[in-house]
């Protein structure tokens, strides 16, 4: 093979990694540009744009740019209509938590939101976690539905003396 020859080939090597790389690229900032779409839904409790996205293969289990999972980030904003499209999609893991180690289930008990928490449990979220747990959460929120909600949670197994990290129980707290 000459010399000529032998460069020709590595520019047209090198021309399909730049294209390569381009379309790497391209794909990284389509990523962005749906985790940003994921946000904004979120944040404005905007569900027919989380539907638009979950059907256009976004994971609904996407962090936002806070660490929690999508039906975390949703009911600690409120966006209630948003954690309902997520709850509803295909591949949701119902007991994935933040980086402080909130479950959707800690949050909705946190918030009082009992019709939430019974959907949560009859999907099948647990009830029993190492550590700070929803009856913990449930029994320091003092909200109109905390009570119902704590009822709930004990019925459904959720130990009252389960030690937080702090050594504090359920019962302590209430």
């Amino acid at each position: 093979m000459t010399r000529l020859h032998t460069r020709r080939r590595w520019l047209q090597a090198a021309g399909m990694l730049g294209t390569a790389a381009f379309a790497g690229l391209a794909w990284a900032q389509a990523q962005t540009d749906a985790e940003v779409d994921f946000e904004r839904a979120l944040i404005r409790d905007n569900h027919r744009a989380m539907l638009d996205l979950i059907f256009h293969g976004m994971d609904p289990n996407t962090r936002d740019s806070r660490g929690r999972p999508g039906l975390v980030a949703a009911l600690h904003r409120d966006s209630l209509r948003v954690f309902e499209v997520l709850l509803q999609a295909p591949g949701i893991r119902l007991d994935e938590t933040s980086a402080q180690g909130e479950s959707a289930l800690m949050m909705a008990a946190l918030k009082g939101h009992l019709a939430i928490v019974r959907k949560l449990l009859d999907r099948g979220a647990a009830v029993n976690k190492e550590g700070w747990n929803a009856l913990h959460y449930a029994t320091s929120a003092a909200l109109p539905g905390s009570l119902a909600i704590v009822q709930l949670l004990v019925r459904k197994g959720a130990p009252v003396d389960a030690p937080s990290p702090n050594g504090t129980t359920a019962l302590m707290m209430g």
